[in-house]
């Protein structure tokens, strides 16, 4: 994630989307990258 830190740091905000077509991962594929953003 060090290219996803690199330009949220120059851009000063970010917006990342998700697929929801696959048995809605979307949800759960956010919330986990959340979690990686905030280092759990």
């Amino acid at each position: 994630m060090p290219a996803i830190n690199r330009l949220g740091a120059e851009s000063g905000r970010m917006f990342v989307m998700f697929n929801n077509c696959h048995f809605g991962q979307a949800v759960r594929d956010a919330i986990r990258m959340k979690e990686l953003f905030a280092g759990e």
